[in-house]
């Protein structure tokens, strides 16, 4: 059942949802930290290779 116009607090599905979206989120830019360093190691190891 819907909300009515006004209400403040959240339905427990309403809350599920934005934890699994907000879960999918930092795990999605945990994953680009780790590219980004990655990247970065890279980087460098090329540089010093001569």
């Amino acid at each position: 059942m819907a909300r009515t116009v006004g209400a403040t607090n959240k339905t427990p599905r309403e809350l599920r949802l934005e934890a699994k979206r907000l879960t999918e989120r930092a795990e999605y830019l945990e994953k680009i930290e780790k590219l980004n360093k990655q990247i970065e190691n890279d980087k460098g190891d090329k540089g010093n290779g001569r």
